[in-house]
């Protein structure tokens, strides 16, 4: 009885490991059957070989080389004083994220002096003027330091390629790459 039980459970796990041995040849196969086999990738729900998240192939190197949005164009908006302060730079990759946050960071402090300006030239006081003009040049001077700032940060992010832009997979999702 013992060693029917045996037996039993032998037979089982070859079986599994046999029909398990099958499908992953089957993979394999089908997946070398694209001209650029290190580059794609096997997805079991619709039983088909796909290009790699973020990767293509170049078929002069014969090679598989990274896939995104370009460097190039975004560090050179970035870089430019004018472009660079609005951060263009992230604009041009698709990172609205960080576009409208130095959007926010540019216009939001000259928005605010214009209400500020208005309520004080609604007042005749002297005193006032001078306390004004104090606080307008202490807050004239961190906001220069901070566009200044945020300007270099983002030439060195775009630059280093620290940050990822939106990409699509295969399916059409939005995933995120790095930048080449």
């Amino acid at each position: 009885m013992k060693f029917i039980l045996i037996l039993l459970i032998l037979t089982t796990v070859s079986a599994v490991n046999i029909r398990s041995g099958t499908k992953t040849e089957q993979k394999e196969v089908v997946c070398k059957q694209f001209e650029h086999p290190k580059c794609v990738k096997w997805d079991n729900t619709t039983q088909t070989c796909y290009n790699m998240d973020c990767w293509k192939y170049d078929s002069i190197k014969q090679e598989c080389l990274q896939d995104g949005k370009p460097w190039l164009p975004a560090i050179i908006l970035q870089g430019i004083p004018f472009t660079g302060m609005f951060g263009s730079g992230f604009g041009n990759i698709g990172r609205w994220d960080l576009f409208s946050m130095y959007m926010g960071i540019v216009f939001g402090p000259l928005i605010l002096l214009c209400v500020v300006l208005c309520l004080v030239f609604s007042q005749d006081d002297y005193d006032n003027n001078i306390l004004f003009q104090c606080c307008y040049n202490c807050l004239a001077c961190l906001y220069a330091a901070t566009l200044i700032t945020f300007w270099i940060w983002g030439i060195v992010v775009i630059a280093s390629k620290d940050i990822d832009a939106p990409w699509t997979d295969h399916a059409g999702n939005s995933i995120m790459c790095p930048l080449v």
